[in-house]
């Protein structure tokens, strides 16, 4: 993006916002995918490596989280789609799941 205060400047600023937002809409959105993919399959990996499990239970809400916040930071309020996609990938979580 180009520095200076041209109207094309206001345009390419919200033009990046955009793409930001997008980029980190799409993160979400895989994360929520990846999180009911574990829970699909979290039976065999909890038996086999329980703290694999749990590292991987707790990284995907926490990027989740952090995704989230990063959104809130970029539109300056929360986005209502934060806590509706958290909450989608929260249903049935436990042990170390509800530790994000």
């Amino acid at each position: 993006m180009k520095s200076g205060k041209g109207s094309g400047d206001s345009q390419e600023n919200a033009d990046g916002i955009n793409d930001i937002d997008n980029a980190l809409h799409e993160l979400r959105q895989m994360t929520i995918i990846a999180i009911r993919t574990k829970e699909s399959i979290s039976k065999d990996i909890h038996q086999h490596d329980p703290e694999a499990f749990e590292a991987l239970s707790f990284s995907l809400h926490n990027i989740l989280e952090r995704v989230g916040n990063l959104r809130t930071e970029l539109l300056g309020q929360e986005d209502p789609e934060d806590h509706a996609a958290e909450e989608s990938a929260t249903v049935g979580r436990t042990g170390a799941d509800e530790r994000v």
